[in-house]
């Protein structure tokens, strides 16, 4: 496998509409989950998600600060910079869902613990009120 240039790599802009029901499916997944292994592949499922969105920001705040005057760019950067306090929430409230679930010890023999406290310390340092702000 060739590691592919910067230059080749796409930048989807995700609609908020896709990224809105992709968390709400996520979570009635969750809720709907029966089982350990169930919760496995919907935390593994979220966690796709994640890293595609977060992926995808990146490049485009790599590509904004190459070429801050081109308009492309500034919109992708843009886009982001509207959409990330949004998809925050998202992830907040999906994981307090983690966070207080039945089956945490049987996720944390699977998971470990240190991504349990990692997830602990985003939900205590978000503070949607901030996230509001951010909106205004």
């Amino acid at each position: 496998m060739t590691t592919p240039n910067f230059s080749e790599m796409l930048t989807r802009l995700p609609a908020h509409d896709e990224l809105e029901s992709t968390a709400i499916l996520i979570a009635r997944r969750w809720k709907d989950a029966r089982s350990t292994a169930e919760r496995l592949s919907v935390l593994a499922d979220w966690n796709r998600e994640r890293i595609e969105f977060e992926t995808e920001k990146s490049i485009a705040m790599v590509r904004y600060q190459i070429d801050t005057s081109n308009t492309e760019n500034r919109e992708a950067q843009s886009h982001f910079d509207l959409l990330t306090p949004e998809v925050e929430v998202q992830y907040l409230e999906f994981l307090k869902d983690v966070l207080s679930s039945a089956d945490r010890p049987e996720l944390e023999r699977e998971l470990g613990s240190h991504v349990f406290s990692l997830w602990e310390r985003f939900v205590e340092s978000c503070d949607p009120a901030v996230v509001d702000a951010k909106n205004e």
